[in-house]
């Protein structure tokens, strides 16, 4: 469809934990360092169509600091077992603090605006690696 409308913007959204990967998530940090190389692939194909693709890695788009975190859906989401495990572990190791930052976490609205930001650009320039993450 991108090639067919003459171009357009292909932002995939990848994580820190590519950078810093977190004890009992990596897994998960494989899969986004995938995403990472699969995304320099396709800039390569598609360029030529005029596409664009942007990598934006994000750190956590959450407020309230550890708290925040400690509360929100990716724990309650996480096998309790291997939470209990990985929680202290992460704050220990200090994977926590630089999750959140020294401000407490990253406000979600300014993490949209960020892409928003990435997507709206005009021209022949290409994005190529934004990372976004919590003072």
């Amino acid at each position: 469809l991108l090639r067919d409308a003459g171009g357009g913007v292909i932002v995939n959204i990848s994580s820190e934990s590519t950078l810093n990967p977190f004890p009992y998530m990596s897994v998960y940090a494989a899969t986004k360092a995938g995403l990472e190389t699969f995304t320099q692939g396709l800039r390569s194909e598609v360029a030529e169509d005029g596409i664009r693709v942007t990598l934006f890695r994000a750190g956590a788009s959450i407020e309230g600091g550890n708290e925040g975190l400690k509360g929100s859906n990716f724990f309650k989401n996480m096998d309790p077992q291997v939470s209990a495990l990985a929680l202290p572990l992460w704050e220990q190791s200090g994977h926590m603090k630089f999750a959140t930052g020294v401000t407490g976490g990253m406000d979600p609205v300014v993490l949209a605006e960020s892409v928003l930001h990435v997507v709206t650009r005009s021209g022949n320039v290409n994005i190529d690696t934004v990372t976004a993450r919590a003072l």
